[in-house]
């Protein structure tokens, strides 16, 4: 199994969250009560590692021009007395040319790529959301042509060339789905209301296409979540929080190759029944600083193997100096279910900050280090020289960065210029088998885009 991606992921959702500079979008087209928001983007850079090689394998890093071009659209309601709307949908086309010296075969590995990256359909229908009691529906709907890393997930797709024959498959498709219902309790004005306890459900599935040679079937799962949450403002500005998460996870649990020379077996059950419990604290300390707190304790009640059982939480420190300023650091602790195996443990230290000038002028500089940790329980087997079997081991120190400058032309229109480093500096490599070449996990990826965003 190639498990580059495993890290690409948080790259990319952790990197959103640390390096965006938040804008507004415009007045939308009116249709009555609805508003339609229209949504586009082109943007062009450099990509220097598309395929998350190691400089230790035998093929080369293959870098390339990229290029994204992408739209959607956002439909509100003006009047969300008795029923709120909120619908979003986007689709992303991505085109990548090599440039190096590649061998024929590589640069149309590289071309293959030219495809739907990634697509999705997110929508919320509240019923009654200014009474004391409301009920929302919720549909979440996301496609990837190739997954970044997810610490659910642990998989990565990668092209091999030997000889110049290609060994593997170019990428893989994801697809996950989440619908569910809350119901929400919240006494008093809306504009006022300081208690909120709210239950919610969500039925997941995540499937992964033409995934069997990959073996990123292990990734496939069906799931039902379960959630309490009350959260209750003690002051105006600072809020203590509760929440109860209870997961059914159900993996998919395929054949896999443990010997070259044997029949495959089945794979590691990784079901689990995670629970995890938080209390939290988000408010003002001062004027201009705030804190987010969260302690809690998880488990994940394995079926088969070791399960985890640790405490969690998070300790962020936000200061902001409006409208010039806004920065954060902090440090996070969490534990997951993963298709690598039962768990990955994860502790990851993030900063990052905002300088707001000239009035349409925003620089975004950020960081992030994350050391993952995998359970050696429910991990790929391998057979040994003397015939005994072990599961292997493995860790993944990730490294990230990004600096962003973005122009505001309009409130809904912005020109921006990035640079991100992507760089997992594990040791680990799949195990080798007879007829196989090992694929070392670690690598570094820099991407360079410039891109015209308007959100109307």
């Amino acid at each position: 199994m190639n498990h580059r991606s495993l890290l690409s992921c948080i790259v990319v959702t952790s990197l959103a969250g640390l390096g965006s500079t938040a804008w507004a979008e415009g007045l939308g087209v009116r249709a009555g009560d609805l508003v339609f928001h229209p949504h586009a983007w082109v943007g062009g850079g450099y990509d220097s590692n598309v395929f998350l090689e190691s400089p230790d394998d035998a093929t080369a890093i293959n870098d390339a021009i990229v290029l994204k071009v992408g739209g959607g659209l956002g439909l509100r309601n003006r009047s969300p007395n008795k029923v709120a709307i909120d619908l979003d949908t986007r689709l992303t086309y991505r085109h990548f040319t090599a440039i190096n010296n590649l061998q024929p075969e590589a640069a149309d590995l590289v071309s293959s790529r030219n495809a739907i990256s990634d697509a999705g359909v997110r929508g919320k229908l509240v019923l009654l959301p200014r009474a004391p009691v409301s009920v929302s529906l919720h549909e979440d709907f996301t496609y990837s042509e190739r997954p970044p890393y997810s610490e659910r997930e642990g998989l990565a797709a990668s092209s091999r060339l030997n000889n110049g024959q290609v060994q593997g498959i170019l990428g893989y498709n994801r697809i996950g789905n989440a619908v569910g219902i809350d119901l929400a309790f919240h006494p008093g004005p809306p504009d006022t209301r300081a208690l909120e306890m709210r239950l919610g459900y969500r039925f997941r599935l995540i499937r992964f296409l033409d995934a069997e040679a990959l073996g990123a079937s292990r990734a496939n799962r069906n799931s039902h979540e379960l959630q309490f949450r009350t959260s209750w403002k003690f002051l105006p500005k600072t809020a203590a929080e509760f929440t109860v998460d209870y997961h059914v996870n159900d993996f998919e649990q395929p054949l896999i190759v443990v010997d070259a020379a044997a029949p495959p077996v089945l794979s590691d059950n990784r079901d689990n029944r995670p629970l995890r419990a938080q209390l939290g604290l988000k408010g003002l300390l001062t004027k201009r600083l705030s804190t987010v707190l969260e302690v809690g304790y998880a488990n994940s009640f394995n079926v088969d193997g070791d399960s985890y059982s640790m405490a969690i939480g998070r300790l962020e420190l936000r200061y902001v100096l409006e409208p010039t300023l806004q920065a954060r650091i902090g440090y996070q602790r969490s534990v997951n279910p993963t298709a690598f195996s039962n768990f990955v443990s994860v502790d990851r230290v993030f900063a990052s900050s905002t300088l707001n000038f000239l009035q349409v002028f925003a620089l975004t500089v950020a960081g992030e280090f994350g050391y993952y940790a995998y359970s050696q329980a429910g991990s790929p087997t391998v057979v040994l020289g003397d015939g005994t079997s072990q599961s292997v081991e493995r860790t993944d120190p990730l490294a990230r960065a990004q600096v962003e400058l973005a122009y505001t032309a309009r409130d809904w229109l912005r020109v921006q210029a990035s640079w991100r480093l992507d760089a997992n500096l594990t040791g680990y490599a799949t195990p080798l088998l007879t007829g196989t070449v090992v694929d070392h996990a670690d690598y570094s990826r820099q991407q360079f885009m410039l891109e015209v965003r308007a959100h109307y």
